[in-house]
């Protein structure tokens, strides 16, 4: 999974084994105890996440990649969903938190200019 947060706002992009590449946005609660979302395959609405906070205090079993998500994507499919390109409201000027968006997709065209 490749994506970004925005306060409670959870957006990514999931890839399995073979074709199935998908979209998803999740929304937790202002008290972090539930979890929304939907999750797209080829731009079709496919189900609903929910679920309530696990209580029992374990760790999630999930590691982090410090790798170039947006080259890896573009290698493997030919194209990467961006998230993260802001704009000042009602103005064309990029929001400063769009930078590390950006800088990855350049860092994958200049890595890899075909």
């Amino acid at each position: 999974m490749t994506g970004d947060t925005d306060g409670r706002v959870i957006r990514f992009e999931w890839r399995e084994d073979g074709p199935q590449i998908g979209t998803a946005i999740m929304v937790l609660t202002a008290d972090a105890k539930f979890l929304n979302g939907l999750w797209y395959e080829h731009g079709e609405l496919q189900g609903i996440w929910y679920g309530i906070r696990v209580a029992d205090g374990c760790e999630p079993s999930c590691k982090t990649d410090s790798a170039n998500t947006v080259a890896d994507a573009l290698e493997e499919s030919g194209s990467a969903t961006l998230y993260g390109i802001r704009f000042d409201l009602d103005f064309d000027r990029l929001r400063p938190d769009s930078a590390q968006t950006l800088g990855a997709l350049l860092a994958a065209l200049t890595d890899q200019p075909d």
